[in-house]
């Protein structure tokens, strides 16, 4: 089972969804109704039931939402989305598991590892909300298909080889997946997965450059992070990259084990649902849940309608960005934008779609000088500002 968070489920929704639209995140929902004109509102299969994904609880979340934007004609082709979706477990008596909430944020269609950076940045703002301070990131890359079928050789060659010192229950776990083999080692802290071959031995020049792409981001977001080279996921759906955050205060606490969130890319999964290339990254959180099981755990909440839309052109610019829409959340300003578009015309046509009033603008000038841009849309009147004054500056004018 996913580690549970020791957190109210309540309190939880209610910071997760304070602060996942800063970030760009929107509901599913939400994002549903953009294409509802030529959606197919009843699914003809339960949702998730293409693929039989039984001991990844993350990897069966992204099942489901892949079911679900399929079946609502949610084409990550020719765009990308950013959203949030929860999903409650009722409880298991059987298993005497309790009830619990998985939220899950999710871009979809985005192939540039700004993905990664943006959903790992946005959780732990997240938990952080939510009081859970000390935690660092712990993450891996598995490569293309090319990579993973190199790792995936040498592992199993290395694991047969010392067939003897593995415990009975990982050997039998070994025949199905060896992965999985990999990963049961670990939880039961087994001195031949300290040893074991690293996945980032074994990357193509491409899956290097784009983990180094991922890893340059969360640099230049303060994200704290730790390569953990022998962490991986399911090879039958991930690619790339492979991630959690750990708390690093109880990481061996009784039976929480330190684990926060869980995540990665798995464009594996999408490929198998969507019958075509399609990239899907993703983090799951998971909460206990009290009182009534409902089948839509979050609140339709409308909060106010932004002013602003941040434009960001440049690498640079990306990183400081995430910045700069943390100091507007910490002073509860409200802001359009997306990071995960490169060109200005496109950003410059969604304020035209929204309908925002003022832009704020971050090139490679303004990083270096540590300011932006504030121009009104209409009179195309600008004016240079500080970011650390951007909060007062932007109160003033939108009063």
């Amino acid at each position: 089972m996913h580690a549970v968070l020791p957190l109210n489920h309540k309190d939880f929704i209610k910071k997760a969804m304070a602060v996942a639209p800063y970030y760009g995140f929107a509901p599913l929902e939400t994002v549903i109704k953009k294409y509802s004109k030529n959606s197919n509102r009843k699914l003809n299969k339960p949702i998730g039931s293409s693929l039989e994904i039984k001991t990844d609880t993350f990897g069966r979340e992204m099942a489901n939402i892949l079911e679900r934007c399929k079946a609502h004609n949610i084409s990550p082709e020719t765009s990308h989305e950013l959203f949030y979706h929860s999903t409650v477990v009722p409880q298991d008596k059987k298993t005497a598991t309790p009830a619990h909430m998985h939220f899950n944020l999710v871009t979809l269609g985005v192939q540039k590892s700004i993905a990664e950076a943006l959903l790992l940045r946005t959780t732990g703002t997240i938990l952080k909300e939510n009081g859970l301070i000390n935690h660092c990131v712990h993450i891996n890359s598995i490569g293309d298909k090319d990579s993973g079928i190199k790792f995936t050789k040498e592992l199993q060659a290395y694991l047969r080889k010392n067939i003897s010192d593995i415990p009975v229950s990982t050997q039998t776990v070994l025949k199905k997946d060896v992965f999985h083999a990999l990963s049961h080692l670990r939880q039961k802290r087994h001195p031949l997965y300290n040893d074991a071959p690293k996945s980032i031995e074994f990357l193509s020049s491409a899956s290097r450059k784009y983990f180094q792409g991922v890893l340059e981001y969360l640099e230049g977001t303060e994200v704290s992070y730790s390569i953990d080279p022998r962490m991986v996921g399911n090879k039958d759906y991930y690619r790339e990259t492979v991630f959690e955050i750990r708390d690093t205060e109880n990481e061996t606490d009784g039976g929480y084990d330190g684990v926060l969130a869980r995540g990665g890319r798995c464009d594996e999964i999408a490929r198998r649902i969507y019958k075509v290339p399609t990239s899907i990254v993703g983090i799951t959180l998971t909460v206990p849940w009290k009182g009534r099981v409902t089948k839509s755990p979050l609140p339709q909440k409308r909060g106010r309608r932004p002013k602003f839309f941040f434009v960001q052109l440049g690498m640079r610019a990306k990183q400081q960005s995430l910045g700069v829409i943390e100091l507007l959340r910490k002073e509860n300003i409200p802001i359009h934008q997306s990071i995960c578009e490169d060109t200005l015309s496109g950003q410059l046509e969604q304020i035209k779609e929204l309908q925002v009033p003022y832009a704020i603008l971050m090139g490679q000038k303004e990083t270096m000088d540590e300011t932006v841009i504030v121009r009104n849309v209409d009179t195309q009147i600008q004016e240079i500002v500080p970011v650390e004054t951007l909060p007062s500056y932007l109160k003033q004018i939108s009063l």
